[in-house]
Parts: C-alpha cells; sequence; structure tokens
C-alpha cells in the first residue's frame, strides 16, 4: 500500500510539475512541442510535430506507420527561480525508422526581427549583417570598402536581414557553450537554453528558424545534428549529418535548462549567461556530478624554458635581425618572416625582456632596434610585414593591394613597445631615444587618425594614413596603449584621446553585443580577439584613472568576453588524437564567427585584465575565468616526452618540442582537411607567446592572507590549512614530473581594492620551487616574504 501512495505521489509530482513548466511557457509566449524528422542525407523529407499542451506531459503519435509514445518531465532548478530543467523522451514502441531525427521545439510567438539572437562563440545578434560570399582569405574588393562600412560577413549561417528563409542552423561543437540565448528589447524580457553536447546519437543540433513575417520563431534542440548546410573556411556547404536508425525500442532522453527573465537591456542578457554557464556540468541527468578538476601537465616555468629554446633554434632570423615567425613540418622555413602584433611579432620580445637569459635578452633588444629604426611608413605606422630588408604595409600569403594594413597589428605593437620601455626601465635600463621618438611618431599617428574620422577604422592605407575600410573593433588595444603613453610621454592629449576613443567602442560595440574586426582574414566577423582587447583597454583606463566608468564598461565587456571562452569539456571522438592526450576544452578560446574553432589562448594576451577586474571588485568570477584560459594552455604544447601529432597529406607528423597548434577542433568546419580532434602540421607562434606572456603576467599562486584565500592558477594544487589574522598558511603541491617555479603574488584584500597592478607587476615578486611531487607548507603574510614551514616528497 505504502509503494502504491509512493507511486502515486510520484505520478501526482510529475504532473504538477509539468503543469507549472506549462504555464511558465505560456506566460512566456512560448509552446513545448516535440518532432520527428525524416531525412533523406542532410535533407528533411517530413516531420511530425506533437504540441505538449494543456498541462499534458504525455502524447503519442506516428509517422511511416512507426507508432511512438512522446513524454517531458519538468523539475524546478535550485537556486534558480527562473530556470526550470526538462527532459524530453522520445521511445519508439512499434516499427524501426531509418534516417530519422528527433527534436524538441520552443515555439515562440510575438517573436521580432529585432530580437538580439546569441549562440556562444558563432552567433551574435543572430549574425543579421551583411554578408558576402569569399573564398579565404576575405577581403572585399576595392569598390565596397569605405571608412563607414556597415559590418559585412562572409556566408556563415545567419539570420536574414531580408525577407525570405531565415534559419541557423548549428551543430553543438560549432559553439563555446552548448546554449541558445535571445534579447526581446520590445518586451524587455530574454532567455536562455542550455543543453548537452551530444546524445548517444551524437552531437546535438541548435536551430533557431524564424517565420517568413518574423512574427515567430523555433528554437530546436535536435538528436542528431541534421544541417542541410555547414560553415566552412569558405562560406556554407552541404553538410554531411545524417538522420539515424531507430529499432523497436529504443529510447533517447534530451536535457535541456531554460532561464526566462526581465531583462531592461541587452547587457542583461550577457550577465545571467555569466551567472550560467556552466551549469550545463550539472544538467539534468548528471544533476549531481561536477566536471573534474582541471589537469596538472605542465608548469608554466617549463614551458617557458621548452619555449625559449625552440624560438632561439626555430625563430631567430640573424641575418635580418629579429625573430620571426618559425617553420612548420613541412620544412618550410619561414624564420625570416617578421609579422607585426596580432600574431607576436614585438610581443614575444616583452617575455623575453623579462626573465630570459642573456641569449634571449640580446635577441629581443636587437629586434626591437630593427623594427623602431628601419619598418616605420612616412604616416608613422610600422610596416607589417617584412623579413628584415623588405618592409610591407600587410597581407596574407602574399601582399594586400593599395598598402592596405591592419590597424590592430599596430594598436598592440603601440602598446607592447610602451610596456617593453616601462619594463626596461624598472629594471634599470636605458630605452633608446630613437626607439621613444619613433613609437611617440607612431602614438601620433593614432591621434592623427583619430582627429581625422572619430574612429580608428579596420583597414588603413600605410603611406597615406587614411582609413580604406572602417567602423570596427580591431584597434580595440588603443586606448589602454594611448593611455600609457600619456603617463609614459607625459602627454595628457593621448589620455584624452583614450577616453574618446574608448567611449566610441562602449556606444557603438559593447552596447550593440557585437565586436569585429580582430583577425585580417574574417571581414567584420564578429571576433574574441577584439572582445578581450576592449576588457583590457576597460580596465587600464580604469587603473589609470581610477574612474567608475571604466569599471562598470570593462565588466560589461568581460561578461560578453566570456561567451567566447569554452565552458566545458568537449567529448572528443575516441581515437581523435585529442581524446587520446585527455586534452581539456574548457578555457579555450573561440576565434570568430567565421573561422570556427576553438584555440588555446588568447590572440594575443596573458588575460591579466581579469586579475586587475578580480582585485578591483572581488568577484571570483574573473579569477576562474582567467584560471580557465591560463591553465588549459600548456596541454596544447608539443613536447620531446609528450609530441602532439598532427597530419597532412594523409601522413602523421609529430610536432617538435614547442610547437602550439592554434586549432583545438570541436567541429566539423575543416572536414575532411582537419577532422573534429585533429590539427594540421604548425607552429602558432601568437599561441605560444601568449603561453610565454602568462608566465610573465598572470600570478601563478594568488594569495590575499587576510582572506584567507590561496587561489592556483599554475599547474600546481593550494590549500590553506590554517588562517589567522593577516598570515594564512598553505600546503602547496606539485604533482606533475617537472620542478615548478611559481610566481607569487600576495597582497592584502585593501591593497587589492585600491592599488592598481601596473604593468610587469610579477617583476621581483617571490617565486616558490616545488620539485616534482613535492608538498611544502607556506606561511604568507601581505607584508613579508613567504616562509616555508616544512617540506616532503
Amino acid at each position: 500500500m505504502i509503494r502504491k501512495l509512493l507511486a502515486l505521489w510520484s505520478l501526482l509530482a510529475v504532473c504538477l510539475c509539468a503543469a507549472d513548466a506549462g504555464r511558465h511557457l505560456a506566460e512566456n509566449h512560448c509552446t513545448l512541442a516535440a518532432r520527428l524528422w525524416q531525412c533523406r542525407g542532410n535533407e528533411m523529407r517530413g516531420s511530425g510535430r506533437v504540441p505538449f499542451q494543456n498541462g499534458v506531459h504525455q502524447q503519442q503519435g506516428q509517422m511511416n506507420g512507426n507508432t511512438w509514445k512522446f513524454s517531458y518531465s519538468s523539475t524546478p532548478v535550485k537556486d534558480r527561480p527562473d530556470s526550470i530543467d526538462l527532459g524530453v523522451h522520445f521511445k519508439l514502441v512499434e516499427g524501426s525508422a531509418e534516417e530519422t531525427a528527433v527534436s524538441v521545439d520552443l515555439e515562440f510567438d510575438e517573436w521580432a526581427a529585432t530580437n538580439y539572437v546569441l549562440l556562444p562563440g558563432a552567433v551574435y545578434n543572430g549574425n543579421r549583417f551583411r554578408a558576402r560570399r569569399t573564398a579565404y582569405p576575405p577581403l572585399l574588393p576595392p569598390q565596397e570598402r569605405r571608412p563607414d562600412l556597415p559590418i559585412t560577413i562572409n556566408d556563415v549561417p545567419r539570420l536574414e536581414i531580408g525577407p525570405g528563409d531565415s534559419r541557423i542552423e548549428e551543430s553543438t561543437g560549432d559553439l563555446a557553450t552548448p546554449a541558445i540565448g535571445f534579447y526581446s528589447p520590445r518586451a524587455h524580457k530574454a532567455f536562455w537554453l542550455l543543453t548537452e553536447q551530444r546524445s548517444r546519437l551524437g552531437n546535438l543540433g541548435l536551430f533557431v528558424e524564424e517565420s517568413e513575417d518574423r512574427q515567430r520563431a523555433v528554437l530546436r534542440v535536435m538528436a542528431p545534428a541534421v544541417r542541410e548546410l555547414r560553415p566552412s573556411i569558405n562560406g556554407r556547404v552541404p553538410s554531411v549529418d545524417r538522420g539515424a536508425k531507430w529499432n523497436q525500442g529504443d529510447e533517447l532522453t534530451l536535457h535541456l535548462r531554460l532561464t526566462f527573465f526581465d531583462a531592461p537591456k541587452l547587457q542583461v542578457l550577457f550577465d545571467r549567461f555569466a551567472d550560467i554557464r556552466k551549469d550545463l556540468s550539472s544538467a539534468p541527468g548528471s544533476r549531481e556530478d561536477h566536471p573534474a578538476p582541471a589537469p596538472h601537465v605542465l608548469p608554466f616555468s617549463k614551458a617557458w624554458e621548452i619555449l625559449e629554446d625552440k624560438f632561439n633554434r626555430q625563430n631567430w632570423n640573424e641575418a635580418a635581425g629579429l625573430y620571426g615567425l618559425g617553420g612548420d613540418a613541412n620544412s618550410r622555413n619561414l624564420n625570416s618572416i617578421w609579422q607585426l602584433g596580432w600574431v607576436g611579432g614585438g610581443q614575444n620580445t616583452q617575455a623575453f625582456l623579462f626573465c630570459g637569459g642573456e641569449l634571449s635578452r640580446l635577441r629581443a633588444r636587437r629586434t626591437l632596434e630593427t623594427v623602431l629604426t628601419q619598418s616605420q611608413a612616412r604616416s608613422g605606422f610600422f610596416y607589417t610585414m617584412g623579413d628584415g630588408q623588405h618592409w610591407y604595409s600587410d597581407g596574407f600569403n602574399r601582399p594586400f593591394d593599395d598598402h592596405l594594413m591592419l590597424i590592430r597589428k599596430n594598436a598592440d605593437a603601440l602598446y607592447f613597445f610602451l610596456k617593453q620601455f616601462v619594463l626596461l626601465k624598472q629594471q634599470g635600463q636605458s630605452v633608446p631615444r630613437t626607439w621613444e621618438d619613433a613609437v611617440r611618431r607612431q602614438a601620433d599617428a593614432f591621434v592623427q587618425l583619430w582627429k581625422r574620422y572619430g574612429q580608428f577604422g579596420q583597414f588603413v592605407n600605410i603611406e597615406t594614413g587614411e582609413i580604406v575600410i572602417g567602423a570596427t573593433t580591431s584597434a580595440a588595444i588603443v586606448p589602454a596603449a594611448l593611455a600609457l603613453a600619456s603617463q609614459y610621454y607625459e602627454a595628457p592629449e593621448y589620455m584624452e584621446i583614450a577616453k574618446q576613443a574608448a567611449r566610441l567602442f562602449y556606444k557603438r560595440d559593447v552596447v550593440a553585443g557585437v565586436t569585429t574586426g580582430g583577425p585580417s582574414e574574417a571581414l567584420q566577423s564578429p571576433d574574441y580577439e577584439s572582445a578581450y582587447h576592449l576588457v583590457e583597454s576597460f580596465a587600464v583606463l580604469h587603473e589609470m584613472t581610477g574612474e567608475q566608468e571604466w569599471l562598470s564598461a570593462a565588466e560589461d565587456m568581460a561578461r560578453q568576453f566570456s561567451t567566447w571562452i569554452v565552458s566545458y569539456d568537449y567529448q572528443f571522438p575516441p581515437d581523435s588524437t585529442f581524446a587520446k592526450l585527455g586534452m581539456r576544452t574548457t578555457g579555450a578560446g573561440w576565434a570568430n564567427a567565421q573561422n570556427r574553432h576553438a584555440a588555446p589562448a588568447l590572440c594575443t594576451a596573458s588575460g591579466d585584465a581579469l586579475l586587475r577586474l578580480f582585485r578591483a571588485t572581488g568577484n571570483p568570477f574573473y579569477l576562474e575565468l582567467l584560471h580557465d584560459i591560463a591553465h588549459g594552455i600548456p596541454q596544447y604544447m608539443s613536447r620531446a616526452d609528450r609530441p602532439v601529432p598532427a597530419w597532412a597529406g594523409g601522413k602523421q607528423y609529430d610536432q617538435a618540442p614547442g610547437w602550439i597548434s592554434e586549432r583545438v577542433q570541436m567541429g566539423d568546419w575543416e572536414t575532411p582537411g582537419t577532422p573534429v580532434g585533429e590539427i594540421i602540421p604548425g607552429s602558432a607562434p601568437w599561441a605560444e607567446t601568449a603561453l610565454m606572456l602568462t608566465w610573465i603576467e598572470v600570478p601563478g599562486l594568488y594569495v590575499q592572507p587576510d582572506r584567507g584565500l590561496a587561489f592556483a592558477i599554475d599547474h600546481i594544487d593550494s590549500k590553506v590549512v590554517a588562517q589567522k589574522g593577516n598570515e594564512v598558511t598553505v600546503l602547496l603541491s606539485n604533482p606533475t614530473k617537472f620542478p615548478a617555479r611559481v610566481r607569487t603574488l600576495v597582497e592584502s584584500s585593501a591593497a587589492a581594492a585600491r592599488t592598481p597592478l601596473g604593468f610587469n607587476c610579477l617583476l621581483n615578486r617571490p617565486v616558490i620551487e616545488l620539485a616534482p611531487g613535492e608538498r611544502k607548507s607556506v606561511v604568507f603574510d601581505a607584508g613579508k616574504a613567504p616562509a616555508e614551514t616544512n617540506s616532503w616528497p
């Protein structure tokens, strides 16, 4: 009798939860439906829709003579009153089905084309922009170039600007987080759907489909993903997706978390995402599970040793007197090629000057001497490519026409030139007057560009200083660079221009939720590079001025930026290289809406702006995001004891020690060339530079003794074992097989909140040494050097 009562109570509870979910959906003009899809290859030849309405949570339907059962369950989400978890169950109870997919459809009425649609890492504002189908690397023809160019993208999945079909088809492998969000400016409401990466049938599909009049839309989760078109490096092409074979008795449950909330402005959509982005790790079906800790693979210090050796062996061009790009496994010798900014040129020298050996420091200074005295154009900008003898404006495989130069490259260079000048003076060294004068002319070129156009553009004629293609976020780091120039040269005008530019970026790009123009080969597709650089510019402006405006802007932009960072560990095919090596994708950065791959690091930065934000706010979100990014990079580096294989021409190559590929291939955009979980041979100097910058700019261990906080970012473990007053005792351990030298930043919470981080903040900070397998207790006091209390293997 008791069992029957319990069973009845469980059934009643399910019905009540389903009814609550039904009301929740209805209040937001949403209908829940299950759908069957009959496929032929990648084409949908028929479908059957079964709505769940009026509290009914079980249905039965037929398609092609087969009998199916559908049901859904709903549960509230603890500590998230605006969220519900749905489990929608499909079962073939009679018959068999070939090439069949199933989906959960969320059908929204009161839709509008003005709704902002976001799929993390792939779709921003629905990608509802001008589109041109162009071969890779895309570059607009002369007749379409103009300073006030509307955002123009390649043929990527997007909602349409004009009439006709409007549909986005994505696989979870093409997203930084398996999620769909939207914001309605008319209703001041917003919504997030989170789901899992895959089911037993493979990756899920996440689709958005609008009605022809744009007054209704369907958000769809499909298993398996069957896309008519998939993204590729040259635009959309027919997919090789197929439906699944279902036998009698086969069943499957799709798990969704739905969050509906008020949103007075677009930024709230991003704020909410930052709060829930990792909820999928505790999604229905694994609600009590938590993601495993990030593996400790290689300490930052050991990665630095390998990279310093690699750059001196493979990237140094003695004849040109500079560090070049290096080579690849096909024996193409690229070490003679210089590229300014973006991919590491003039940025890797920061690390060599900071802590390199005598040879590296000498070569870093020679690189700066070569570039700063030989490669400046008459406009004041520096040529961005060359071999030490011949310099040209820019290019990709070959020089661009009309002296085009990606402004982002000079923006990066201005910032890093000045950071290195500051570093040299902190080290008690001189900075040649010729260097300072050259960089001041570069800063003046940015000022003149601003005064003439009220923007910095994307592509500039390097000889004349005229904007050819404009209206992007390409120069997002310029506000930080000009703010630093203002301090270095004692020139207030630079700071004023920095603030004006930062306000433009905020009002035009951050408020719109779209940052563009970071890379030179993605047209104006939304991208993560410009997104991060805006975070850094705003954070630096806040530190240098103390003005709240910039802290608020930096926080807004950091939450937008978080949509580009992979929030979970992707399940690679078991036989893939990445699966065999145990690669964990949390913290990888999604490149842009065109180039559908994650990348091992930030292009090209350490992410220390997130540390600045944590210190200013005390919000752990920023420190945790920085940890995910920084901690993940070393696993992607090939080593002598752990080579990372690459494939080319049907052959496998072991990458050389120190090489990092720029690909973290979760999607099929380069299939069959580079399948999921594989890489092509090649060294990405920008990813390697980002890891070197991580070693010198991101503390491996961050400690606030008065708060009892000891947060490890490096590949070590830390545990607070005692805390009293301003002292904290921390147990540190090194589980790797390599010695670890851990840069440590120790400060009080009050000092963190009021004292700017500045530049080169880890210079002369304590370095704690841990032997392989060693455990050590260390006492930290913000006013004293760390004191070891014991050590054991």
